[in-house]
């Protein structure tokens, strides 16, 4: 599988007066990919090159700046993102969440998710359209029993079960098949265990494509160049450790740029986990839970960069 990362200097897109990756994609391929079922820490120790896709599922995934912190994020404008269900008019204290994404280039599909039996507590901070949330202790995850996955592709329905790993989190991590295609509809459901039964329905967002620094630097602000984009949010993530900078933007803001300020919340010398992604997001109740589900569409597969 190939990877992704920026082209030669000769090829890279210059907006301004810094240069920006260009994305190159590869042909098209109808091959299904292996599905492997595996806890993420082991995904962690299994394969440093994949550690941009598994080293977050367990801390960051309660903190994609949904409820973990108490609400959903303050710059999100998606539409989709209002809690249903018929508990919906009783504050949450519990909270699941459930992650997919998928990287079309790269042809790398991911499913994540976690449940508590209490919300999280972490600490938050607004800068501009960022959010930096820390997140110091998790409480332990609890059992939502066999989750089951469905959607549908050019094969027909498709349908897969996820069983925690030995952490209490659901994982799963397919390589050489970007299983939902943008705008792909799907459904993830628990039959009850310690989380009460749930079902919801979601749909991926659009794709789309964007330039990119390369390097991360306190000194100068982050910039991204958004080219191609549907009707959707999108957001840059930066994280450290159990930092998580989330800043997001709708779909009218395509050349954007981290501020200073936003990245000296980071350590420099060490490495930070970068992603940017179109997301939707779909929150429903099943007796104290809030379930939130995101889907996910890469721009990029996501890299780590040493913050200098």
């Amino acid at each position: 599988m190939s990877t992704v990362s920026c082209v030669k200097i000769a090829q890279r897109v210059t907006l301004g007066s810094q240069p920006l990756c260009k994305l190159t994609r590869r042909s098209e391929t109808t091959t299904r990919g292996s599905t492997k079922d595996r806890s993420p820490d082991a995904g962690m120790a299994l394969a440093q090159s994949r550690l941009v896709q598994v080293r977050l599922s367990v801390y960051s995934i309660i903190a994609l700046g949904l409820a973990a912190c108490g609400n959903t994020d303050s710059n999100s404008t998606a539409p989709d993102a209002a809690v249903s269900g018929s508990d919906a008019a009783t504050p949450a204290t519990a909270l699941g969440t459930v992650e997919f994404s998928v990287e079309e280039i790269a042809r790398v599909s991911q499913v994540d998710a976690v449940f508590y039996a209490q919300q999280p507590s972490c600490t938050n901070e607004v800068i501009g359209k960022c959010q930096i949330r820390t997140c110091p202790t998790l409480p332990t995850p609890v059992s939502a029993g066999k989750l089951q996955l469905s959607w549908t592709d050019f094969q027909g329905p498709q349908m897969q079960s996820l069983v925690a790993g030995p952490q209490g989190n659901y994982f799963m991590h397919v390589t050489g098949a970007a299983l939902w295609k943008p705008n792909t509809n799907v459904t993830i459901s628990g039959p009850g265990d310690i989380v009460p039964a749930f079902s919801v329905a979601a749909t991926m967002p659009p794709g789309f494509q964007m330039g990119f620094e390369d390097g991360i630097y306190q000194a100068q602000p982050f910039r991204v160049a958004v080219t191609a984009l549907g009707a959707t949010d999108w957001e840059i993530l930066i994280s450290q450790a159990t930092t998580r900078i989330t800043c997001t933007y709708d779909a009218t803001m395509r050349d954007v740029q981290v501020p200073v300020a936003v990245l000296a919340k980071l350590v420099k010398d060490k490495f930070a986990h970068i992603a940017v992604r179109a997301v939707r997001t779909t929150t429903v109740r099943a007796g104290a839970y809030d379930i939130v589900v995101r889907t996910v569409q890469e721009g990029v597969e996501p890299w780590d960069r040493v913050v200098q």
